[in-house]
C-alpha cells in the first residue's frame, strides 16, 4: 500500500451530483424571480456553504441572511440526495475495499451537512468513513489546504502519507499546499483541464484498473 490515509470529496467525486446542483440552483433562482445563471454551480463548487450563500446574498441583493439562504438550499436538496443521487461507478466498492484493508478514510466536502448525510445514509456509506470534515468547519475553501489538513489530522495520518480524490481544479492548489497526492475523478459538469494536467492520476471512474496499481493494492485480493 502506497498511502496510509484516503481523503475524498463528495459532490462530483463519490456522488454523481453536480448535475442536480445546477438544476436546484436554477429552481431556487426562478422561485426567487431570477433567471438561470450558467456557471454558478461551478463557481461555488470550491467554496464553503457559507461562502456560497454569502455570494448569493450579495450578487442577488437578497434581504435574507446567508444562513436563511443555506436553510432554503438544504430543504431543496435533502430529498434529492436521498433518492435521486447515485454513487460514482465503483466508488462504494472502492470504499469497502479500503475498509477491508483497514485504511483510514475521511470525507472533505463543501456540501451542506444534512445533504451529505442524506446521501451517505441512503447508500450505507457512512460506516465506511472514519471522519467527515465540512469546509464550513475550517477557515478557507478548497483552493487552500485547510480542509485537507484537518481531514488528515482527524484520521491521524501525516499529510504526506495521504491521497486526495477530487473533481474540481481548485483542488490542485489546495491539495498541493497540503503536500498530499491528488487523484482527479472525471465529472462532465466541471472544467477539468488543469486537474487532468496536474493530478498524479486522473480516473474516468473508480473501476479503472490504473487505480489499484496507483494505490498499491495487491492483485487478486
Amino acid at each position: 500500500m502506497k498511502f496510509d490515509g484516503f481523503i475524498f470529496d463528495l459532490d462530483g467525486t463519490l456522488a454523481d451530483s453536480m448535475w442536480l446542483w445546477e438544476g436546484l440552483l436554477d429552481e431556487w433562482l426562478i422561485h426567487r424571480g431570477f433567471g438561470p445563471q450558467p456557471g454558478l454551480a461551478e463557481e461555488i463548487a470550491h467554496m464553503t456553504a457559507t461562502q456560497s450563500a454569502e455570494l448569493a446574498v450579495e450578487r442577488f441583493h437578497l434581504e435574507e441572511t446567508p444562513q436563511q439562504v443555506m436553510d432554503e438550499w438544504t430543504q431543496l436538496s435533502i430529498d434529492a440526495y436521498a433518492h435521486k443521487i447515485q454513487p460514482k461507478p465503483g466508488a462504494v466498492d472502492f470504499l469497502r475495499r479500503l475498509k477491508k484493508e483497514g485504511m483510514p478514510v475521511a470525507l472533505a466536502t463543501s456540501c451542506i451537512p444534512e445533504t451529505a448525510y442524506a446521501f451517505l445514509d441512503a447508500h450505507n456509506i457512512r460506516p465506511l468513513i472514519d471522519a467527515i470534515v465540512f469546509t464550513d468547519q475550517v477557515a478557507r475553501g478548497k483552493e487552500y489546504p485547510d480542509v485537507y489538513l484537518e481531514a488528515a489530522h482527524r484520521i491521524q495520518i501525516e499529510p504526506q502519507r495521504c491521497v486526495v480524490f477530487e473533481d474540481i481544479p481548485q483542488a490542485v492548489k489546495g491539495v498541493g499546499a497540503a503536500h498530499m497526492a491528488l487523484v482527479g475523478v472525471s465529472d462532465p459538469h466541471c472544467d477539468q483541464t488543469l486537474l487532468k494536467e496536474k493530478a498524479d492520476l486522473f480516473l474516468p471512474d473508480f473501476t479503472h484498473l490504473s487505480l489499484a496499481q496507483f494505490i498499491g493494492f495487491i492483485q487478486g485480493e
